[in-house]
């Protein structure tokens, strides 16, 4: 993961996560149009402690894989992107680990 490059995607979205808001990425992979969702506002939104939630994914076989780092851009800091730790949305759904 560490000489990984974040991907651009085509277009972001706020989706509603049980009454939370988050940013979503629409990314063109090999022809399809994928749907990214940051892992570490769910695990925040959860009470879950990131740290520990990211290890756990760094240690599984699965979620290490399809672990993506997507560059997002950042709402509360004048559109600033940054390099955020994204699952896409098929991949949630296979893995019960999160």
């Amino acid at each position: 993961m560490a000489d990984e490059k974040a991907l651009i995607p085509i277009e972001e979205q706020t989706v509603d996560f049980y009454g939370d808001k988050i940013t979503t990425a629409l990314v063109d992979v090999d022809g399809r149009t994928m749907m990214y969702v940051p892992i570490k506002p769910i695990s925040d939104y959860l009470g879950l402690a990131w740290s520990g939630q990211f290890e756990r994914i760094q240690r599984d076989r699965i979620l290490s894989e399809v672990a993506q780092l997507i560059r997002i851009t950042r709402i509360k800091s004048d559109s600033e992107s940054a390099a955020t730790r994204t699952f896409a949305l098929n991949s949630m759904r296979r893995s019960s680990s999160f």
